[in-house]
């Protein structure tokens, strides 16, 4: 019997962010998922640390929104940052190849952008997380108190 040629993947969820963009990052950046978090001073409360929040929320909201926090990249910011979401439902899906039909190959795409693509007509970036902790470097998470 023939083998069938397995396409490589990679594990990814798709994050309706408050700016309106959806995010595609890899499942294993995301270190968990708040629903009605609370935020201290524009940071968001979790589990002992007040940590930095892209985007900003607005000025009024303080509480009952949706993150997602993230895994930090080294020691730029700590361990750990969070995304503002939309109230939407998260994705969860394998990303192949063949999904990344329509990548945006024109250099248009933002500085803090790796890739843009459309999946089941919806407009997808891959954003730099590097680049998004090393900007939040000025406001590491810290302990709530």
């Amino acid at each position: 019997m023939d083998a069938v040629p397995v396409e490589p993947h990679v594990h990814c969820v798709l994050l309706p962010c408050s700016s309106g963009e959806t995010w595609a990052v890899p499942l294993n950046s995301v270190a968990e998922v708040l629903v009605r978090g609370e935020l201290l001073s524009g940071r968001l409360c979790w589990r002992g640390l007040e940590l930095p929040v892209y985007p900003q929320a607005a000025a009024d909201e303080q509480t009952g929104g949706i993150y997602a926090v993230m895994l930090g990249l080294g020691d730029l910011v700590g361990d750990y940052w969070a995304v503002n979401l939309q109230n939407r439902r998260l994705a969860y899906l394998l990303l192949t190849e063949a999904d990344l039909a329509g990548l945006d190959e024109d250099g248009s795409i933002a500085a803090d952008t790796l890739a843009v693509f459309a999946l089941a007509g919806t407009s997808c970036l891959v954003p730099d997380l590097g680049a998004l902790h090393a900007g939040l470097a000025a406001e590491p998470a810290s302990p709530v108190g």
